[in-house]
């Protein structure tokens, strides 16, 4: 039996960490865990989301919307299920990556 009983693993929809969730679910899966995907968010302003969406022109798809944080735990739990992991937790978390992560291991 495996000391593990839940994993924990930030993503933001990058391929190095979908790659990362990739192996988090392969652990949790071998322990029996909990995989718990997590993604920290910042919310724009919508003078900011406008100057950016200038900037990027067509590709301001990328910042309209819904929180783009819920489809990266979407498309990280999807990948999660591909990989093995059984019982999976999608968090989105208001602040910046690495305290949001560490809060939520904490909690």
């Amino acid at each position: 039996m495996s000391a593990y009983t839940k994993v924990v693993v930030g993503t933001d929809g990058s391929e190095s960490s979908y790659r990362a969730v990739d192996r988090a679910a392969r652990l949790a899966a071998d322990a029996g865990a909990t995989l718990v995907i997590a993604c920290a968010y910042v919310p724009a302003d919508p003078r900011s989301v406008s100057q950016a969406a200038d900037q990027l022109g067509d590709d301001a798809y990328q910042i309209r919307g819904d929180n783009p944080a819920e489809d990266i735990v979407r498309s990280a739990r999807e990948r999660a299920v591909a990989a093995g992991a059984g019982t999976i937790e999608v968090r989105t978390v208001k602040g910046a990556p690495v305290e949001s992560l560490i809060k939520l291991a904490d909690d």
